[in-house]
């Protein structure tokens, strides 16, 4: 699902090349699909970002946001996996250092 580090400082990833495998036909007509283009600053997982450094919690109200995506546009993707509610992918903005 993920592209490693090395990879990552050669390219210019987007949404759609770090969540590839999820970000597919049926989501199109979320609102996340607006970002699907938009450049990668960071990828945060449940223990290190894309840097190797700590984790940094997800920025949004969600609880079950395990991975998720700093954009260019100060913007964040996370992948929800609520286990009521099935997948989603929120939109938030990112709050000032």
């Amino acid at each position: 699902m993920t592209v490693d580090a090395a990879q990552r400082q050669q390219a210019d990833l987007k949404l759609t090349d770090v969540f590839r495998d999820l970000l597919s036909g049926e989501w199109d007509s979320m609102p996340v699909a607006r970002f699907f283009e938009e450049k990668v600053v960071c990828e945060y997982h449940s223990v290190t970002n894309s840097m190797g450094k700590p984790v940094r919690r997800w920025p949004g109200p969600q609880k079950n946001v395990f991975s998720w995506v700093e954009l260019s546009n100060g913007k964040a993707v996370g992948w929800n996996e609520n286990p009521s509610r099935g997948w989603t992918f929120p939109v938030v903005s990112m709050k000032e250092k």
